[in-house]
């Protein structure tokens, strides 16, 4: 009974464990070189904001590594994944009043997922079209996400007001799931809202009034990571290396009142977590868009996991703990002639 549970759970913890890295990583942007935009240092401080240049175009690398530990009946299960996004950001618009229209265009996601204990792993690519299994299951899945498009827009602090285009993706998505509840789950985990708050995660970087070196700010949001999380961010203005701003970042993470069951298969798992992620961000002042980006992530806690009717429903307490980073780098791509 306990292999065969080690055995779902390994299966659920690959879907889950990739969709927080989706989700996690799919905020990132940055940019570089010189904006004619309007003066970005004055007498009370440096202006961070975003004024990203109509017809931009940019191209981002995310990377996640991450392990996660989870401790069931007294049996620890380790789960190694390293994934990265390739993805590519156009400035569409930017309006007389300092709203921008960004377009996210994923192009490439890649990764590799190890149980060392049972002996398993499993790579994955949205560009190979050969692999089978479980493995060709999430390079098809991971395929499904590439070419479709997502449009933001942004407030002239970069509060992401709105999305459009998220429910064509899940409709890809949901096309190439044999499973019509993980189908939904995932629909769950990356719907509009949820794409929203990381984006708004994303941009929240910056400050409401000029900084000076020293200066820390806030912003709190909440955000699915799975189950419900509300962060609360804190940002320093650590220096100014020429035009780019080097900001020190933490995030505090913890449980949202509500709903906090994540549904996998014929089970389901109810979470309460808390964590933090901290880390640097390079910023490009003239543009405004973060240029680079290194974050620690930890989170920790505890659940319980209820299993179907085929096992009388009966349930399993466990402890979860995850750890990894996340890393950004950004090139500008040449303008279309």
């Amino acid at each position: 009974m306990i292999d065969s549970s080690r055995s779902t759970l390994w299966s659920q913890l690959v879907q889950w464990g990739s969709a927080l890295a989706l989700l996690a990583i799919m905020g990132g942007c940055g940019s570089s070189g010189s904006s004619t935009s309007p003066s970005w240092k004055t007498n009370t401080g440096y202006v961070l904001q975003p004024r990203f240049e109509e017809g931009s175009s940019y191209a981002v690398e995310t990377t996640m590594d991450q392990t996660m530990n989870m401790v069931v009946m007294g049996r620890s299960l380790e789960v190694d994944q390293r994934q990265s996004m390739v993805h590519r950001y156009d400035v569409r618009d930017r309006a007389a009043d300092g709203t921008i229209t960004l377009d996210y265009t994923t192009t490439r996601v890649r990764g590799e997922t190890s149980m060392p204990a049972m002996g398993r792993s499993m790579s994955y690519d949205s560009e190979d079209t050969t692999a089978s299994g479980q493995a060709g299951r999430m390079s098809r899945r991971m395929r499904s996400m590439t070419g479709h498009t997502i449009s933001a827009r942004l407030s002239p602090q970069g509060s992401v007001r709105a999305v459009t285009g998220v429910e064509a993706l899940l409709d890809s998505l949901a096309a190439v799931e044999q499973d019509s509840t993980q189908a939904q789950v995932l629909r769950r985990m990356m719907g509009p809202d949820a794409v929203r708050q990381q984006l708004n995660l994303s941009f929240g970087v910056y400050p409401d009034r000029p900084v000076s070196v020293g200066d820390t700010w806030t912003d709190e949001s909440a955000v699915r990571l799975g189950v419900p999380m509300q962060i609360k961010a804190t940002y320093t203005l650590d220096s100014i290396r020429s035009t780019q701003a080097v900001i020190d970042a933490r995030m505090d993470l913890s449980p949202v009142e509500g709903d906090s069951t994540i549904q996998m298969g014929g089970m389901s798992m109810k979470m309460n977590l808390t964590g933090d992620m901290e880390g640097k961000i390079l910023l490009d002042v003239p543009s405004g868009l973060p240029s680079e980006s290194t974050l620690r992530m930890e989170m920790s806690g505890t659940g319980t996991v209820e299993r179907g009717p085929a096992t009388q429903g009966s349930s399993m307490e466990m402890e979860l703990k995850s750890e990894g980073t996340i890393e950004r780098k950004i090139r500008a791509r040449e303008k279309e002639r």
